[in-house]
């Protein structure tokens, strides 16, 4: 299914989506000092299309004193990569199957959303989930050569250098580089009475393909590729009623703990160019951060 989309011509825009492995900064591992110091936690969720097209690969990045990775946050760079393709009539995005953070129920809501949303001219979101042990996709291709831009940056000093990073990695390359008001507090809205009484029920584990158009607040799925459209009513009923309002922004940003940010400065100050300091000087600072992995 993955290689007929990637030779498909017809309307729809097709993508793989996928979360880079964790990138720490400063990235400078010749020296002893960043090694052993905490560093920061930066974020590239990537949006690469798949086959020939011409289309722009679209990386959404950020990093841990933005916002972290929770369900919500991921839900946010896909409003923000929608958004950029926003007169998208049909869109086909491939996803990691072993993902949490691709199949969820938060995410189901904010593509019925989505597809309901006058901000947008989507008429229809198709999630296909790859198999297990499936072969390289598009957005590992990406991630590498991010991997390689850094290998030839050297030294990864700051975010900035890391967004020139991902900017310079290969040709046709658009970067969302996230603010902390672009993050959203998108909420589950599923109901769990009405799932577990759905005949047949909907397993998440167990669906390959799942379809939301515009005018309807269900969601149709696939538990193969070849099977029957399933049709699942999962909203609250006053959700299913009076539709998804658009959450709030977050507040603030995450930030990080006034002693990591003091360790970087101090251990890694020395070593970096005096341009580069005001990032770190600047990074908002919280003593209530939660762990990355929440």
């Amino acid at each position: 299914m993955y290689y007929a989309d990637s030779r498909s011509s017809g309307d729809s825009r097709v993508y793989t989506a996928d979360l880079q492995k964790v990138i720490m900064l400063p990235r400078c591992d010749t020296f002893k000092e960043i090694i052993f110091t905490p560093r920061l936690i930066a974020f590239n969720e990537s949006f690469v299309p798949v086959g020939t097209s011409k289309t722009s690969t679209v990386a959404v990045l950020w990093h841990e004193a933005i916002s972290g990775r929770k369900k919500a946050d991921i839900v946010s760079t896909f409003y923000a990569f929608l958004n950029k393709i926003r007169d998208s009539e049909e869109v086909v995005i491939w996803l990691d199957n072993c993902s949490g953070q691709n199949k969820n129920w938060c995410l189901y809501t904010f593509f019925v959303y989505a597809v309901s949303s006058l901000e947008l001219n989507i008429r229809k979101i198709t999630l296909r989930y790859f198999e297990s042990g499936h072969t390289f996709m598009a957005a590992d291709s990406f991630h590498h050569r991010v991997e390689q831009s850094l290998n030839r940056k050297g030294k990864v000093y700051d975010f900035v250098d890391f967004v020139d990073a991902v900017k310079t990695s290969t040709r046709n390359v658009e970067v969302i580089d996230m603010a902390f008001n672009d993050f959203y507090n998108w909420k589950d809205e599923s109901s769990q009475y009405k799932i577990t009484r759905l005949v047949p029920r909907p397993y998440l584990q167990q669906m390959v393909e799942v379809q939301f158009i515009r005018g309807f607040h269900t969601f149709g799925y696939k538990t193969s590729f070849e099977g029957e459209i399933i049709s699942a009513n999962f909203l609250k009923a006053n959700i299913q009623k009076n539709g998804i309002a658009k959450p709030l922004s977050i507040s603030q940003p995450r930030g990080i703990t006034m002693e990591r940010k003091q360790n970087i400065i101090t251990k890694i100050g020395q070593i970096m160019p005096p341009n580069r300091i005001a990032f770190w000087k600047n990074i908002f600072v919280s003593e209530n951060v939660d762990t990355i992995d929440d």
